[in-house]
């Protein structure tokens, strides 16, 4: 098998610069990562460096780039999540599509309103985590060790799944790099022990479109689900009744996973489909 090389972008800049004495303050601007072959190392990494120094988010002050090679033994192949492009008017519509969606899935109503309220308004500073937010879909307990965020990492398609979302996203006019990206993200978590559900508002404040993804039902991709001021982020819905902390984060971090089939593209999916 030919083998693969996982590459990650990392950029954020410091916003107390002017304060030496102080603990440098870190930002997080943006992130990307890629499993690619030999031969794609050198394209690959100037297109993240360019996306790094070009982000909404601003100019950062720093960027890591890190390449390694994987095992292909350790590798886990799975199917994308079907997509489903849900259709609202507005943020009051886009609420209600999600609340619904995630009641579907068994997130309790406690549970819902913690996580909206979370991506909302942020931590108890006011800020977004850095990474996600594991919550239980019961208790809305959070299982993350000292509250600090997770982020999901070492995945990717295929390069005849990359092609063939490439096509398809083509077609339906969606050829953005976000739909993409929080596919194969989305369908990663999906596959986490344990898992349940995820909610996810962009962090960057100009995007308002949302999704919610559900373990063995798909990835519902949600208009106007982000109201202009929240803050954005990710929260991971988990059953935690056999959870392990290690198994779990040793999967959502470490573990590659590569899509190697593309589900349906459901358009035009409505509420009145869901209830």
């Amino acid at each position: 098998m030919t083998g693969y090389f996982s590459i990650k972008m990392r950029a954020s800049r410091i916003l107390n610069p002017d304060e030496p004495d102080m603990q440098p303050i870190q930002e997080h601007v943006s992130g990307a990562e890629r499993i690619i072959l030999k031969e794609e190392i050198d394209e690959i990494s100037t297109a993240l460096i360019h996306r790094a120094q070009n982000h909404d988010n601003g100019v950062p002050d720093f960027i890591n780039l890190k390449i390694q090679g994987i095992n292909p033994e350790t590798i886990t192949y799975v199917p994308s999540l079907p997509v489903y492009l849900v259709q609202v008017s507005d943020h009051i519509e886009a609420q209600k599509v999600c609340k619904t969606l995630l009641e579907i899935a068994g997130i309790s109503p406690h549970s819902i309103d913690h996580a909206c309220e979370f991506l909302e308004n942020g931590d108890t500073h006011g800020r977004g985590l850095a990474g996600a937010l594991v919550m239980d879909s019961s208790s809305a307990a959070i299982r993350n060790p000292d509250d600090k965020g997770i982020r999901a990492t070492t995945m990717d398609f295929t390069p005849s799944a990359h092609h063939k979302i490439q096509e398809i996203l083509t077609l339906y006019e969606l050829s953005h790099t976000r739909l993409k990206e929080a596919l194969v993200l989305a369908t990663k978590v999906a596959y986490a022990p344990c898992a349940r559900a995820e909610l996810c508002y962009s962090d960057n404040p100009d995007y308002h479109i949302g999704y919610i993804s559900i373990t063995g039902k798909g990835y519902f991709r949600i208009p106007y689900l982000k109201s202009l001021s929240a803050k954005g982020g990710r929260v991971f819905f988990v059953d935690t009744v056999d959870f392990s902390w290690e198994s779990y984060s040793r999967y959502i971090r470490s573990t590659p996973v590569l899509i190697d089939r593309i589900s349906p593209f459901n358009r035009n999916f409505s509420l009145d489909q869901i209830v």
